[in-house]
């Protein structure tokens, strides 16, 4: 999407950018808001008490927000802000996950009450 990613949502977290300057609006009426490069430990950023104020201000401002985290060997970001959100979809690679990795990373979503909407299989290779 050709957005640089030299301030975003980390910046904002840090108190270091205004969230309004830091999201991108393209024309097709969509904005994003990069992650950006954090000078602090991201895990404790999404753990703070700025993140669950810049959701509501997305909530207010926006119809539909979605935020994407990492993949699921690495969820411990999505676990902290399953909390904090409507509703979670979990991407599965079929290639990549297995099984038991995904009730891993099931479990402590479902441990802090998180409403799991669903989930979509990604590089399916077999017929269902």
């Amino acid at each position: 999407m050709n957005i640089p990613n030299t301030h975003g949502l980390g910046e904002v977290l840090e108190e270091r950018f205004n969230l309004e300057d830091a999201i991108y609006d393209n024309c097709s009426n969509i904005s994003i808001l990069p992650c950006g490069s954090p000078n602090l430990n991201p895990l404790n950023l999404v753990s703070s008490k700025n993140m669950a104020s810049v959701i509501k201000k997305l909530n207010e401002t926006y119809e539909i927000v979605f935020i994407i985290c990492t993949g699921l060997n690495d969820y411990q970001d999505a676990v902290v802000m399953s909390s904090l959100v409507d509703g979670v979809v979990l991407v599965i690679n079929e290639e990549k996950d297995r099984k038991p990795v995904v009730r891993f990373a099931i479990n402590p979503m479902e441990q802090r009450k998180a409403n799991m909407v669903g989930a979509i299989l990604n590089n399916r290779t077999y017929v269902i």
